[in-house]
């Protein structure tokens, strides 16, 4: 009755691995191994695919002895000629050697496997591998021609399609290519949302990665809608006391404050209650809502650059850290109010002192000497908005405009050639 209970065994091993349990799934096969041994024998094609089975559970556990079970059912498979399984089992050998940071072998085995049969598998594994290899380019290549078979298998709208659009993301990302990166991820925002729904939790961290994208490439204003859209499902379903509120809270604070002080200051005093910060200085958190929910299983040391590519998911920085950057940017917008205050008053002073003008002349802020708070405030202000003049001059809150705001810059610069 030997084959009337492994294959029971392996068929529930299968829904275990697809469970996410792969400790589960790897003692089910392991249980099943001798049965089919001594059914079939060792160098039989059910025995190679449990061992096959067997190595890939060891490498989503980070087990070294992933390699030789896989190798074992690579020469089964060799010797009885079974191409398919020789060449999927190839790309299972050349997580293996990624494993191992042995890149270049892994890129021979995938390239071999390709040679029996070319799959949108074998196409990632061996983008990856160029990856790696510190070829972007060609791992975006590579990566473009896989997602065409997966939309032409799956269809273009098809949540299967969202690993491959992640990778091809960060591959976009590493070769420069910010605005390729940000359609990318808007594209897995979109199918999403037409898989869930617009307010569906599920979609909340093709929302945040939206967001993220939107920051690294500037467009702050697209960032902000996409990450209010996550904290209101993140009200939803954690409750608006929830420290996971006050991570999306703080984690829009800081796009709000590319654009909007009032906005940041307002979504830091929310964070700043949640966190039961008591002053600046404050120690201790306190969890009023639901904690958050636990990381998923990372292999342990794993020496493989690529290994976050195949997760599409957005992770939270945690909550400690975030509970330091509400701070750090409350400091920050406490610093900023203070210097504009002092500039006011200096500037309230030095009118004082002015000669008075007559009702139908217009003072020239231009020839009006830069106190010192004011050349402050604007070096800071270059270090967040870069050479925006239009936005540096309607945040120095001064009366300046942006000419007058590059013209003083410009000028300090020539004065310090000179000197």
């Amino acid at each position: 009755h030997g084959a009337a209970l492994a294959n029971p065994l392996v068929d529930l091993g299968n829904a275990r691995g697809c469970l996410g349990d792969h400790a589960g799934k790897r003692d089910l096969f392991q249980r099943a191994l001798p049965m089919y041994e001594a059914l079939h024998g060792r160098r039989s094609e059910r025995v190679a695919y449990v061992l096959a089975g067997i190595g890939e559970t060891y490498g989503d556990l980070g087990d070294e002895r992933m390699e030789p079970m896989v190798e074992e059912a690579l020469s089964i498979y060799e010797e009885l000629h079974m191409e398919p399984e020789v060449a999927s089992t190839l790309l299972l050998l050349a997580v293996c050697m990624g494993h191992r940071g042995a890149f270049d072998k892994q890129k021979e085995l995938v390239e071999r496997s390709l040679t029996i049969g070319e799959s949108a598998q074998a196409l990632i594994s061996l983008a990856k591998s160029h990856g790696a290899l510190g070829d972007a380019k060609e791992k975006c290549t590579l990566l473009e021609k896989a997602l065409n078979m997966e939309e032409h298998e799956y269809g273009t709208d098809s949540l299967r399609l969202c690993a491959t659009l992640y990778n091809l993301a960060n591959a976009y990302a590493a070769d420069s290519r910010g605005s390729k990166k940000v359609e990318v991820m808007e594209r897995i925002l979109s199918i999403k949302e037409q898989a869930y729904g617009e307010d569906d939790p599920r979609i909340r961290s093709a929302l945040y990665s939206a967001g993220a994208a939107h920051a690294s490439f500037g467009n702050a204003e697209r960032q902000i809608v996409v990450l209010e859209r996550a904290l209101a499902i993140d009200e939803r379903e954690f409750g608006k006391e929830s420290v996971k509120v006050a991570v999306a809270l703080t984690t829009l604070a800081e796009a709000y404050k590319k654009i909007d002080e009032e906005k940041t200051a307002a979504s830091l005093e929310r964070a700043r209650d949640i966190f039961d910060l008591e002053g600046l200085d404050g120690e201790g958190i306190v969890e009023r809502g639901p904690p958050p929910a636990p990381a998923p299983y990372q292999r342990p040391d794993s020496p493989i650059p690529e290994s976050e590519d195949d997760d599409e998911s957005y992770e939270d920085e945690g909550i400690a850290p975030a509970k330091e950057k509400a701070t750090e940017l409350y400091k920050s917008l406490q610093a900023l109010e203070y210097k504009k205050q002092k500039i006011l008053k200096a500037q309230e002073a030095s009118k004082a002192e002015e000669p008075q003008v007559d009702a139908g002349m217009t003072l020239d802020l231009g020839r009006v000497p830069w106190i010192r708070a004011e050349k402050e405030h604007l070096a800071l202000l270059r270090e967040e908005l870069g050479d925006d003049w239009s936005a540096i001059a309607s945040r120095l809150g001064t009366g300046r405009t942006a000419l007058h705001c590059e013209q003083h810059v410009q000028d300090e610069a020539l004065r310090a050639a000179v000197a």
